[in-house]
């Protein structure tokens, strides 16, 4: 695993490239709940840190209002529906 610095200075380009991409801002960092209680975090750049099983070991997310997390399991059922030849036909251009 990454140092402490390593791991605060890759966080703190995250934060910043989310700034310069997303029109909304951060509202908190997710990390794997290993990570958060190896490093003890409850902030970084200003935002709450919180513990996330989903987040790999050595990475972290920028949580959102725009995130897309969780966006896969809005599209199953229409997802499954296509499989099974009941979803949207594609327009011929």
């Amino acid at each position: 695993m990454a140092s402490r610095e390593e791991a605060e200075r890759s966080v703190k380009d995250g934060l910043s490239n989310h700034a310069d991409t997303c029109p909304l801002p951060a509202q908190a960092v997710l990390v794997h709940p290993d990570t958060k209680a190896e490093f003890g975090w409850d902030y970084l750049c200003g935002l709450p840190v919180d513990e996330d099983a989903r987040v790999p070991l050595g990475r972290f997310r920028v949580q959102c209002e725009g995130s897309a997390h969780g966006l896969e399991e809005q599209f199953a059922p229409l997802l499954a529906a296509t499989a099974r030849g009941e979803g949207p036909v594609p327009s011929k251009a």
